[in-house]
């Protein structure tokens, strides 16, 4: 059964944590374990990030892997499934998508993100173009662009 939430006290909740550097367990804390309620959770902090409430991309930018003892593939996952309704600028989701896929290591799952990207990447014309400039200023990110993932390559270019 879907837990209802609300998204003024999720964003309280959030910011409170954020405040007291426990962000990311919180985070954790909030998610519902069900599928379907795990994705509207993750629609409604894409909300609060596209109202310049919390700033997911940069939060994400700053996770690693073990702080503050929330588990660090399923946190990440609620950026993934966040990741395709986030109003962001191109360059920084390459960045923060690059250093998460960088904190996972050599784990099996490290480039998971990276299919949820190429829907970030697809959802507006402006995306792929900004992806590839930023890759050659930033020629570290370039494996961003051509990952292998279930599906083959992921064109960065429609």
């Amino acid at each position: 059964m879907t837990t209802p939430f609300s998204q003024d006290e999720l964003t309280e909740t959030l910011l409170a944590a954020k405040r007291t550097g426990n962000f990311f367990s919180a985070l954790l804390g909030e998610a519902p374990r069900e599928a379907e309620a795990r994705t509207e959770f993750c629609e409604a902090l894409a909300a609060i990030h596209n109202a310049n409430t919390i700033d997911l991309v940069a939060e994400f930018a700053e996770f690693r892997n073990g702080e503050g003892g929330a588990s660090f593939f399923r946190t990440r996952h609620l950026f993934q499934t966040a990741l395709p309704y986030l109003d962001a600028p191109t360059a920084r989701v390459v960045s923060t998508a690059a250093h998460l896929v960088t904190q996972a290591g050599q784990e099996s799952a490290s480039h998971s993100p990276l299919e949820q990207f190429h829907s970030f990447l697809t959802k507006a014309p402006e995306h792929p173009q900004g992806s590839t400039s930023h890759n050659r200023r930033r020629s570290r990110f370039i494996f961003i662009s051509s990952p292998r993932c279930g599906c083959g390559r992921i064109p960065l270019s429609a």
